[in-house]
């Protein structure tokens, strides 16, 4: 087998690699989620060294791989300062995939327009069966014990141990590549299954309760709508009906009661000077506006007592100082009869605080430098 057979042969087996790529990550398959990125960054390597010319015309736009590795590098530094090796160990171990997934996508010479429309209708397909799969265990269970909650958040996804936000940025991903083909009249099928689709995967995301991601999915269909309204005949009058009909579900879902119109109104429910107090009873709630405004209190906190502003508490001792502080101002700790857990083991809730928390100023100003390098780059 020549060198161009074997290069054309890799490059057919990509679409099922990532395929499975797709399925671990849709379905939390944590094992195969690490093989599938290894499998990746080996095709890469391997594809770039049977096309070095391509791999190394990439010299410039390694900016961002490089990025990507100060950022792990302060992952690994961190293990010289924390009181909890173990639990930094296993962040290294965990956010190794923050440095390989990234150099291969970068330095693949594959990854284009044409490309990514052969493997993301994989990606739309395959979680369209995990999303079924999901609302038919939610039947399942609302037949035998007639609670509907079964169909909204983390309980929608529980069959796969996921995590409801995560698995909704997930489906807006493939939300806004159906919005695109559906902008450029590139039918997957034909039109009416590319029109189901759009709908499928705004009513799962609506159930999935995720407040940002929801906000954010109708911005963005209505910003597709406002590029393809000019488009004439009964396709144009479609999209006015389908901006009317989403504007419509929008106030449905404000006005009524349902459990994704109480999360929207949990907001403005409470005092968010409540944050202010140094202790609480196990019984107080915190609605997610009070609890993210505690956690960047309790974070200054903890960076302040430690004086660790410039490098942070580390990825390992990050969690336990935030449980310790749950624990001081007498928050819920759950009831260890019932394995529940309560505050302990919330995290953050900001990738951004995480990660200042965690590796501190230089941290943070590592984890913004690589979208600034990202944004900086879409423009060569």
């Amino acid at each position: 087998m020549n060198q161009e057979r074997f290069s054309d042969f890799l490059l057919k087996c990509l679409p099922f690699l990532y395929s499975a790529f797709f399925l671990s990550l849709f379905c939390g398959f944590r094992v195969m989620s690490s093989t599938c990125t290894g499998g990746l960054l080996f095709f890469t390597l391997l594809l770039g060294f049977l096309h070095k010319d391509n791999f190394a015309g990439r010299g410039f736009r390694n900016y961002f791989v490089w990025g990507c590795l100060l950022f792990y590098l302060l992952q690994i530094i961190a293990l010289t300062y924390t009181n909890n090796l173990p639990r930094g160990l296993q962040q290294v171990q965990v956010k190794v995939s923050l440095l390989l997934i990234p150099v291969s996508l970068y330095y693949s010479n594959y990854l284009n327009s044409s490309f990514r429309d052969r493997i993301m209708p994989y990606y739309i397909l395959i979680m369209g069966f995990v999303m079924l799969y999901c609302l038919g265990a939610a039947a399942v269970n609302y037949s035998a014990n007639h609670d509907s909650s079964v169909f909204f958040y983390y309980k929608l996804v529980g069959p796969f141990g996921q995590h409801a936000i995560q698995f909704s940025i997930l489906a807006f991903i493939g939300l806004v590549y159906l919005l695109e083909r559906l902008r450029r009249q590139s039918f997957i099928l034909n039109k009416p299954y590319l029109f189901v689709a759009v709908f499928y995967f705004i009513f799962f995301i609506i159930l999935l309760s995720s407040k940002m991601v929801i906000i954010f999915s109708f911005i963005s269909i209505l910003i597709y709508i406002g590029l393809s309204v000019k488009r004439s005949g009964s396709f144009k009058g479609r999209l006015i009906l389908s901006a009317i009909a989403l504007v419509s579900v929008g106030l449905s879902i404000m006005a009524t009661h349902n459990p994704v119109g109480i999360r929207f109104k949990d907001i403005f429910i409470g005092n968010v000077n409540v944050i202010e107090k140094n202790q609480f009873n196990p019984g107080d709630y915190f609605n997610g506006l009070q609890f993210r405004l505690l956690q960047w209190k309790l974070a200054a906190e903890i960076l302040n007592e430690h004086h660790a502003w410039i490098l942070g508490v580390s990825p390992g001792d990050a969690q336990h100082l935030l449980d310790k502080k749950y624990l001081s101002m007498n928050m819920y700790v759950g009831d260890q009869t019932r394995e529940n857990h309560g505050f302990l083991g919330y995290n953050t809730h900001n990738e951004f605080l995480e990660s200042t928390l965690q590796t501190g100023i230089v941290g943070l100003v590592a984890f913004l430098i690589n979208p600034g390098i990202l944004a900086f780059l879409s423009k060569l």
